[in-house]
């Protein structure tokens, strides 16, 4: 009697150990699913890392890619070895070294006396949007004249018109000068010096700077 009861108290020791480490290795950590575990996050990373990437690549091209003051007036100087840049708007165009106010030579401008409103115009862009500028020049010579600034969008689309005062030229130089504020959609100016009425007019302009306030 006593030996089977011995015999059933082994068996029974033996099937609860058996369940024993049956039920550990069910609960406990996993080979396979650590491995899983480490790809997610390996997968998180490289999600973070690419976004990290693709904002400093929003940045770079949000970089501002408009003119700066110095290439503005280089451009403007041009006068200095050619009229590259200028347009007459009905007028002869000439660069001379005859007249100057700074450096060796200024731009003459001979309107044709068809119309008023004759004199040269300059484009620069990109230029930049909402941003305070004061375009300024040196004149002199025969005539009545004033400044005239035209905004248009990337696309070519008329913005915005801005002048000045009227300047009646002497054989003196004299600086003449309009401010603005360009516009949220501007990317060109196109800057003009005219007659304010119908005239034949000959006068000769330098020191052209459109600077940021």
């Amino acid at each position: 009697m006593k030996k089977w009861i011995g015999t059933i108290i082994l068996t029974c020791l033996i099937v609860g150990s058996l369940l024993m480490q049956n039920v550990s290795a069910k609960s406990g950590p996993q080979p396979n699913e650590t491995i899983g575990q480490a790809s997610i996050d390996e997968k998180e990373e490289v999600v973070e890392l690419n976004l990290e990437k693709n904002g400093l690549e929003s940045e770079v091209e949000e970089l501002d890619e408009s003119l700066t003051g110095d290439q503005i007036n280089e451009l403007l100087e041009s006068a200095e070895k050619d009229l590259f840049g200028w347009s007459a708007v009905g007028a002869d165009i000439e660069r001379v070294e005859i007249e100057s106010i700074h450096g060796n030579a200024s731009v003459r401008i001979t309107t044709e006396n068809k119309q008023e409103h004759e004199g040269v115009v300059l484009a620069l862009s990109p230029i930049k949007p909402e941003v305070n500028y004061e375009y300024s020049v040196y004149a002199k010579g025969e005539g009545d004249v004033y400044l005239e600034i035209e905004e248009t969008s990337s696309r070519g689309q008329f913005l915005k018109r801005t002048q000045s005062e009227s300047v009646t030229l002497t054989n003196e130089w004299q600086r003449i000068d309009l401010n603005i504020e360009t516009v949220a959609e501007t990317n060109q100016v196109d800057l003009f010096i005219l007659t304010a009425s119908q005239q034949r007019a000959l006068f000769y302009t330098d020191m052209i700077q459109f600077n940021e306030l």
